[in-house]
């Protein structure tokens, strides 16, 4: 396999997984996405796009759920648990 080949693989797999993320961010947003822009038009908010609505909800994920630390507490991984 010449360089070239190698390079053309990686290319489209790298822009085959960007593909995939996205589409997933996307559906990962599109509950937010239409419940926003069927309810808050109401109040005279505006619309948001997808990547507003995904932004929104890492926003809200790191406010209000915050980052999950484990704890040196945890016995997750203590032999002598019963």
């Amino acid at each position: 396999m010449d360089s070239f080949t190698k390079f053309t693989y990686w290319a489209a797999a790298f822009l085959f997984m960007g593909l995939v993320l996205s589409g997933f961010c996307m559906l990962f947003a599109l509950p937010t996405y239409l419940l926003w822009n069927w309810i808050m038009p109401v109040f005279g908010l505006p619309t948001l796009s997808i990547w507003q609505s995904f932004g929104l909800m890492m926003l809200t994920n790191i406010l209000f759920g915050g980052i999950q630390i484990p704890s040196s507490k945890m016995d997750i991984f203590n032999r002598n648990n019963k």
